[in-house]
């Protein structure tokens, strides 16, 4: 699953040379995925109330360093919102830095196309700098979920590629927010972590990780949300294009 809220470009160009394992000859490369997976976790918080979700991942990148791309997937907050699509674009650019380290930009906006009640869509600033498997990232949006309240979201991640088509990482992150951004009770930060692998051949994908974080789900969203947080492993499995 290429999760690019949580990941950003760097597992996503992993996903291209994991599926195409060769350098691209051409200015674009072209990314498409279909995935199942057990669960949708978006930093930590199940998106689909604990059952499994079906996704889509569409992407361009440019050899001069911009990228592009759509994510879509299913939803449900059960009560919450009657949202059933998460729909998810993004634009970016990354650079090398006179061969000292990888500097990224990005721009998300998430969307939720049949959304009413409490979520909205919102728009998220991410920059991030890496080096030889480690990168450090910062997200940040002014309106999370479309709350009115920001929402800061720092990481740090290792990834690991053991063979050509055996990828491993590690990320821990911290998310914090303003005053009544998920909720009037709702704690004002909490700590995610994650460990994933991910095997691919002849463009299919296994995927696993197990998520967790620092906080339980009932006190999330008002408390009336138990278990969206509880660690749990997550499987997936993809079908993959590439081009370029």
């Amino acid at each position: 699953m290429v999760d690019v809220k949580t990941t950003g470009l760097a597992a996503f160009l992993l996903a291209i040379a994991s599926v195409g394992g060769a350098e691209q000859p051409n200015a674009f490369g072209f990314y498409a995925s279909l995935t199942a997976a057990t669960d949708y976790m978006f930093r930590g918080i199940s998106q689909t109330s604990n059952r499994p979700a079906a996704q889509g991942t569409v992407a361009v990148e440019h050899t001069n360093g911009f990228f592009c791309g759509l994510f879509a997937s299913t939803i449900d907050f059960d009560q919450a919102t009657d949202a059933a699509v998460e729909a998810d674009l993004w634009l970016g650019y990354r650079m090398e830095a006179k061969q000292f380290a990888e500097l990224e930009v990005q721009i998300v906006r998430i969307t939720y196309p049949d959304a009413s009640g409490q979520l909205s869509d919102f728009t998220e600033f991410h920059g991030a700098v890496g080096k030889s498997g480690w990168q450090v990232a910062v997200d940040y949006s002014p309106n999370v979920f479309g709350s009115g309240e920001g929402g800061l979201f720092l990481s740090l991640r290792r990834d690991f590629r053991i063979k050509r088509h055996l990828v491993f990482s590690a990320l821990i992150g911290r998310y914090s927010f303003e005053k009544s951004a998920l909720g009037p009770n709702d704690p004002w930060v909490y700590l995610y972590w994650t460990v994933a692998g991910e095997w691919s051949r002849a463009g299919w994908l296994l995927g696993f990780s197990y998520i967790d974080t620092n906080i339980a789900g009932d006190e999330m969203f008002g408390g009336g949300e138990a278990g969206l947080t509880k660690g749990r492993l997550v499987f997936s499995i993809s079908r993959a294009w590439n081009s370029g």
